[in-house]
């Protein structure tokens, strides 16, 4: 816990400048929200906690399982299992920060620092395949040109293995329940990263199981293959960190939601140039409302504080609304 603590310290220093009085006046639908965020994020920072005991357990375990059972598969399926420790703290740290309310500096919050870890978590991930699959080349090329040996694993590294497979499905399931509920992009790609875990040892059980009836050279093989799917893996979560990076759109269904819920507010005659996207666990959105032309500046801006209230209440985890006013022409 304290390591946790000190890798969120370290990040915050380095990314979060601190303000004096600075914390905007918010309505009572973005308070209300601010109440709900940070709810989630204590609930991403316990299931983070989760995670890194449970990586820890493992990689002790597989450790000296592979150790003890001579099997490169299972050693290399330990050094994956360390690298989700890495994963599963950034994400810790990444919360820590965007939990943090908005202020003169971060006006939209801090949720862009979910967006940082979900980059770091693929980045990792892609490392440990390329490990995994470096381990298991530098076995096979060993056993084919240079005539050494590949020893049996034993029995022990098989156990560990289908002990990892069920604990990271459970791992897995239930962190990406928790991630998609509260809309967590960081705590989703922690939760891929156990599945991940899952693939690894399920190729390590292959392997094994192969050695273990007398073809060993399986043993490396199966870690070889598994590489692959970790890597390909990475590169889906560093898509999505990417795609929110790079500002891309929400969905058609929200996009038709926030629609649908804008053009039945009284007083709206039509919407425009809808723009939703995420910034971490929030959605931001930016849109023309029409009007009749007849209102008055102040019955205009009731319309587009009753849109508010109905996109706040109505499609999830939005964070910030922007509203341009404009008259209806027929």
């Amino acid at each position: 816990l304290l390591s946790l603590y000190f890798i969120s310290f370290l990040l915050e220093v380095l990314f979060v400048q601190e303000t004096q009085n600075s914390t905007p006046v918010l309505t009572p639908d973005q308070q209300e929200q601010q109440k709900i965020l940070a709810d989630n994020f204590k609930t991403g920072q316990r299931w983070a906690i989760i995670g890194v005991a449970g990586n820890l357990f493992l990689t002790a375990f597989k450790y000296v399982a592979g150790i003890l059972g001579h099997s490169t598969a299972m050693v290399a399926d330990a050094t994956h299992s360390a690298s989700d420790i890495i994963a599963s703290g950034v994400v810790f740290a990444s919360m820590k920060i965007a939990e943090k309310p908005r202020d003169e500096h971060h006006p939209y919050g801090h949720g862009g620092a979910e967006i940082v870890s979900t980059m770091i978590c693929a980045v990792v991930l892609f490392i440990a395949g390329l490990g995994i699959l470096s381990t298991g080349c530098q076995t096979i090329y060993g056993h084919f040109v240079h005539g050494e040996a590949i020893e049996a694993p034993g029995v022990i590294a098989f156990i560990a293995a289908v002990v990892s497979i069920a604990t990271k499905e459970w791992m897995f399931r239930a962190t990406y329940k928790v991630g998609k509920r509260i809309n967590s992009p960081s705590l989703i790609a922690n939760a891929w990263d156990h599945r991940s875990d899952v693939y690894s040892s399920i190729g390590t059980v292959i392997g094994i199981g192969g050695a273990l009836l007398g073809f060993p050279v399986l043993d490396p093989v199966g870690g070889v293959v598994v590489s692959f799917f970790i890597m390909h893996m990475a590169l889906d979560i560093a898509k999505d960190g990417l795609n929110q990076i790079m500002s891309a759109s929400c969905d058609a269904e929200v996009l038709k939601k926030i629609e649908e819920t804008s053009s039945a507010v009284e007083g709206v005659k039509a919407v425009q140039n809808i723009r939703a996207k995420q910034q971490g666990p929030y959605i931001m959105i930016d849109m023309i409302v029409m009007v009749d032309p007849a209102l008055t500046i102040t019955q205009g801006h009731d319309v587009a504080a009753a849109v508010k209230r109905a996109l706040f209440a109505s499609v999830e985890h939005t964070y910030d609304v922007v509203i341009h006013i404009e008259p209806y022409m027929e």
